[in-house]
C-alpha cells in the first residue's frame, strides 16, 4: 500500500538506450522531499499471473506521472499472443492486424489511454546513448520507432527536445536573478544588454520598453532556457507568474525559490539536501587531490555529511577547507567538535531558518581566513545577493588603507574556502544570500557598525555619476541593487551619511528610467533622513525636494509639488541669509518654481504675487 501522499511516477525508456538517463533521473526524483515519490520503470515488474503488458496498463492507469524518453531504439516487442491478452484485459476485443507496438511505446500509448499527465522528451543526434550511435535493430523496428516518433510530433501534445548534459542544445541560456518585482523588471531588461541578446532596445531610457523586447525576443526564438532565481518574496513570485503566461511554450524556464504554494500552473519540485551517500561521495571527490588519506576516509566522509546535515554548502566549504589545508576528514571533524560551543553562541536556527551545520561549517573557515580576508567579508555581507562587479576592486574604501591589491588578495582569500563564486562568463563575483545572513549574525555591535559603515562608503564611492545620464548608466545599473542593499542596512541603523545621498542617487536612476512607482519612496526616505539631520536649513534638504518636485511633475501631481517647491527655493534662501553664500542653485530652483506655478494655470499677477510672498517671508529680494 502507498502512503496517500505518495506520487507515483513511471519512467518510460528503453533500457538499452537510456538506462543511465533514467536511472540518474530516479534518484533525483528519490531525494526530492516535501512529498514522497514511488518511482518505477519496466524492470520493477514481475509478470506473475499476468503478462508484463497488464502489469504495465495497471501501474500506469493507476500512476500520476508518465516521462517518456523517445530515441531512435524500439525496443523489444510483446508477442502477439501477449498484445490480445493486453486488450482483453482492458475489456476490448483484440484488433486485427494488431499493433505489433514494442513494450515502451505501448506504455506511451496507454498512458494517452488513460489520460495521464505526461512529460515527453525527444533525444536529439547529439544526445549521448549507453549503446551508441548508431542504434543496431532491424529495419522492421526502426520504421516502428520512426512511426512512433512521427506520431508524437502530430499529437499536438507538448514535447521537450532532450538536452541533458548538452547545454548547447539551446537557442540560449539565460539567467535572471528575480527577489523583487523592480529588480526582476530590471534584470530581464538587462538581458537587452549588448553581452546577452544584443537587441536594438538596449539603450532605450525606458525599462518597460526593454522588457518588451526581451519577451517579443523570447516569443519568436524557441528552444532557450531561463532561470528567475531567488524568487522568495509574494510579490515576485505573482510578478514571475505573470510573466509565464507571456512566455508560452517557445523555451524551458526554473524558478528557484524558497515559496512553496503556486498556482496550479507552475509545477513545483520540493528540494531537500542531499542523500547520505551522496554527501559522502562528494567529499571523498571534492578532497581527493588535496586531503591526507586514510584507510577510514569512507567512514569519516560519511560521519562529516551527515554532521554538516548533508547541505550542498556546507559540503563544498568543508570539503574546500580539507583540500587547502591538506588535513584527514577525522581531523576536521576535530577542529569542528572544539569550536562547536563557540559557534553556538551566535547561531539561531528560528532566525537564520539555517541548519546549524552551515554556521559550523562557515566557522571554521572563517577562522583559516586572512585578516583582510575576514574585513572584505565583513563588508560584503552589506552587499545584495546580485553580481558584484570586479571593478569594485579597482574602488578604495574611504577611511581605510587598504589598496586595490589587498582587495584583490582579499577577494582571492575568499574564493579559495568558496565564500565568494566567479562568474564565468563575466566580470563579476557573488557571495550567496546565506553567507550574506551568516556573516552579519557573527558581527558583534561595534563590528557591525565597523563594516556596514565601511560597505556603505565602498558602494557610495563607486556609485559615481549623473543618474539621468544614460552613458553612466553601465557603471551604475550593477551597482544600484547593493546601493539599495547597503543603503537600506544602514537607515535600520540610523546611519544617515551617505544614506541619504544613495537614496537620492537611486530614486533618480529609477526616475530616470521612467520607474516612478519604485522610485518615489526612495526620493521620500532621502529627503526625511536630510530634514532630520538639517530641518529646512541646507542645500541637501532643498536638492531632495527639487527631485521629489520632479518626479510629482512628470507624473501630472502639480497640486502637491507646488508646496514641496516653495519650501526647496526657501531652503536655499534660508540658506544664503544664514551664510551670507548664495547658492549656486538658487535661480535655477526660483526659475522653476515659476515655471511650476505657471503650469498649475496661475496667473502672470498671482505668480508675482506667490514671489512676493516669499521675498517678505525672508526679507530678500528675488530678482
Amino acid at each position: 500500500m502507498n502512503a496517500p501522499d505518495t506520487s507515483r511516477i513511471f519512467l518510460s525508456a528503453v533500457s538499452t538506450e537510456f538506462r543511465s538517463y533514467r536511472l540518474k533521473l530516479a534518484n533525483q526524483l528519490g531525494a526530492l522531499k516535501g512529498r514522497p515519490f514511488e518511482v518505477k520503470v519496466q524492470e520493477d515488474f514481475q509478470q506473475g499471473g499476468f503478462t508484463l503488458l497488464e502489469a504495465l496498463a495497471d501501474y500506469v492507469r493507476d500512476c500520476d506521472l508518465v516521462i517518456h524518453f523517445v530515441g531512435d531504439a524500439a525496443g523489444a516487442r510483446p508477442s502477439a499472443d501477449h498484445e490480445r491478452a493486453l486488450f482483453r484485459h482492458l475489456g476490448e476485443t483484440p484488433p486485427e492486424p494488431l499493433p505489433g507496438w514494442s513494450y515502451t511505446q505501448w506504455e506511451y500509448r496507454l498512458a494517452r489511454r488513460f489520460n495521464k499527465r505526461m512529460l515527453v522528451y525527444l533525444a536529439g543526434p547529439e544526445a549521448p546513448r549507453d549503446c551508441g550511435l548508431p542504434v543496431r535493430q532491424s529495419d522492421d523496428n526502426a520504421r516502428l520507432q520512426q512511426a512512433h516518433l512521427a506520431h508524437i510530433h502530430n499529437s499536438g501534445e507538448h514535447w521537450t527536445p532532450f538536452a541533458i548534459r548538452h547545454a548547447d542544445a539551446y537557442t540560449a541560456l539565460l539567467f535572471v536573478t528575480a527577489d523583487s518585482p523592480a529588480s526582476l523588471r530590471q534584470n530581464l531588461a538587462a538581458l537587452c544588454g549588448p553581452l546577452v541578446l544584443d537587441l536594438a532596445e538596449k539603450d532605450a531610457r525606458e525599462v518597460e520598453v526593454q522588457v518588451a523586447a526581451v519577451l517579443r525576443w523570447l516569443q519568436q526564438h524557441p528552444g532557450w532556457f531561463l532561470i528567475f532565481d531567488n524568487v522568495d518574496t509574494e510579490e515576485a513570485a505573482r510578478a514571475v507568474e505573470d510573466l509565464l503566461g507571456q512566455l508560452q511554450s517557445a523555451g524551458q524556464v526554473l524558478v528557484t525559490s524558497r515559496i512553496s504554494h503556486w498556482s496550479a500552473a507552475v509545477m513545483t519540485l520540493a528540494l531537500d539536501v542531499l542523500a547520505e551517500s551522496d554527501a559522502a561521495a562528494f567529499l571523498l571527490e571534492r578532497t581527493n587531490d588535496g586531503r591526507r588519506k586514510a584507510p577510514d576516509d569512507a567512514v569519516h566522509a560519511r560521519t562529516l555529511a551527515v554532521t554538516l546535515g548533508q547541505l550542498a554548502l556546507a559540503l563544498e566549504q568543508a570539503g574546500a577547507y580539507i583540500a587547502e589545508q591538506g588535513i584527514a576528514f577525522y581531523r576536521y571533524l576535530k577542529e569542528w567538535q572544539e569550536q562547536h560551543d563557540r559557534v553556538l553562541e551566535w547561531f539561531d536556527e528560528r532566525l537564520m531558518r539555517y541548519p546549524m551545520s552551515v554556521a559550523v561549517t562557515w566557522q571554521t573557515s572563517f577562522n583559516q581566513l586572512s585578516d583582510a580576508g575576514r574585513r572584505m567579508l565583513h563588508r560584503l555581507a552589506w552587499f545584495a545577493p546580485d553580481p558584484i562587479p570586479e571593478t569594485m576592486l579597482q574602488t578604495l574604501i574611504p577611511g581605510t588603507t587598504d589598496d586595490v591589491y589587498e582587495l584583490r588578495d582579499a577577494r582571492v582569500n575568499l574564493t579559495k574556502y568558496s565564500l565568494v563564486t566567479f562568474a564565468p562568463d563575466s566580470a563579476t563575483f557573488t557571495v550567496h544570500r546565506l553567507v550574506h545572513d551568516v556573516t552579519r549574525r557573527s558581527l558583534r555591535d561595534d563590528t557591525e557598525h565597523h563594516a556596514l559603515t565601511e560597505a556603505l562608503g565602498w558602494i557610495n564611492a563607486a556609485f559615481e555619476g549623473d543618474p539621468q545620464d544614460v552613458r553612466t548608466w553601465p557603471t551604475l545599473d550593477p551597482l544600484a541593487p547593493h546601493a539599495r542593499a547597503a543603503a537600506d542596512h544602514a537607515d535600520q541603523a540610523a546611519i544617515a551619511d551617505p544614506t541619504a545621498r544613495l537614496m537620492n542617487q537611486l530614486g533618480m536612476l529609477l526616475f530616470a528610467k521612467a520607474q516612478h512607482a519604485e522610485a518615489e519612496p526612495l526620493m521620500r526616505r532621502a529627503l526625511a533622513i536630510d530634514e532630520q539631520c538639517f530641518w529646512d536649513l541646507h542645500p541637501n534638504v532643498a536638492r531632495d525636494l527639487n527631485n521629489l518636485v520632479t518626479l510629482y511633475y512628470s507624473t501630472k501631481r502639480l497640486a502637491e509639488a507646488e508646496p514641496l517647491m516653495r519650501r526647496a527655493v526657501g531652503s536655499l534662501l534660508n540658506f544664503t541669509q544664514r551664510t551670507g553664500y548664495q547658492h549656486p542653485h538658487s535661480q535655477t530652483f526660483l526659475a522653476n518654481y515659476a515655471g511650476l506655478l505657471q503650469a498649475t494655470g496661475l496667473s502672470d499677477s498671482e505668480i508675482r504675487q506667490r514671489l512676493n510672498d516669499l521675498r517678505a517671508e525672508y526679507g530678500m529680494s528675488l530678482s
